[in-house]
């Protein structure tokens, strides 16, 4: 196998400097013609093809820059949210928990990991799915007010149209 250096190819570089400077001179309305004259294009397509090349570059380059950084603050988040389990207890446990496993989530989206292969991949959810799903976050809601109230010597809130959602979720659809 050959031995390839670790030093960027000054062609590469070269190209791409001038795909840089073609994009810059189409931002500021030259006409592709002109922009071919100036970098030494052989014509407008091929300055064309250059500006979409570092287009396409520059937005893999920006994705994968996103990623990492959002990688980053999902991991701190993560490791945050346990490292808080060992004094936590009761339902700020629960929320840990469940905090703990919304990052995970949103790391597995981020990635593109929740995608699973073969037909279950276009599953839309249900109405039913959603009604849960909602009913679900009315009663985690609602726990945490009454829970907040009683650690201040307050009386239970009154929530009733969160108390609807729940029992709304729980009636059998027809």
């Amino acid at each position: 196998m050959a031995n390839r250096s670790k030093t960027a190819n000054p062609r590469r570089v070269d190209e791409r400097a001038r795909g840089a400077q073609a994009v810059a001179l189409r931002r500021d309305g030259l006409p592709l013609r002109e922009v071919a004259e100036r970098l030494g294009y052989h014509d407008a397509s091929t300055a064309y093809r250059a500006i979409i090349r570092t287009l396409d570059r520059t937005e893999v380059e920006v994705a994968s820059e996103y990623r990492q950084l959002m990688t980053e603050r999902y991991e701190d988040l993560y490791r945050r949210s346990i490292d808080a389990l060992d004094d936590a207890q009761g339902n700020s446990r629960a929320q840990l928990v469940s905090s703990a496993r919304g990052v995970l989530d949103s790391l597995s989206r981020l990635h593109r990991l929740d995608r699973e292969s073969g037909d279950q991949s276009d599953q839309t959810p249900t109405v039913d799915d959603l009604d849960r799903e909602i009913a679900g976050l009315a009663s985690a809601v609602t726990s945490y007010a009454r829970t907040k109230a009683a650690e201040c010597g307050l009386p239970a809130p009154a929530t009733p149209i969160l108390d609807s959602l729940v029992k709304y979720a729980a009636e059998p659809s027809s």
